[in-house]
């Protein structure tokens, strides 16, 4: 709970993250942090789309076996194979 507050509060102050490193650091240590943030970001971010594209594929293409095999409720099996593999620790 105390985490997820704490990252609550992180994301509704990234917008200032960027000028309190700056005031933080010397201008060379500060923009190299920053980069280094950007670039974590950007694979965040990647991560995030493979993630999703792959259990989207994984729940349709399940959802569509399941179909074709007369299976009820393959739309509720569909989407819970695209969940379930989206939330890692879960699925």
């Amino acid at each position: 709970l105390m985490s997820f507050f704490y990252l609550a509060f992180f994301i509704l102050d990234r917008h200032k993250f960027a000028h309190r490193v700056k005031r933080a650091f010397p201008p060379e240590r500060s923009s190299q942090m920053l980069e280094v943030a950007r670039q974590i970001n950007d694979g965040l971010e990647q991560y995030l789309q493979v993630k999703t594209l792959v259990s989207a594929g994984m729940g349709l293409s399940s959802a569509l076996v399941m179909y074709l095999f007369g299976v009820p409720y393959w739309v509720l099996w569909g989407f819970l194979f695209f969940a379930l593999n989206y939330i890692t620790y879960v699925g």
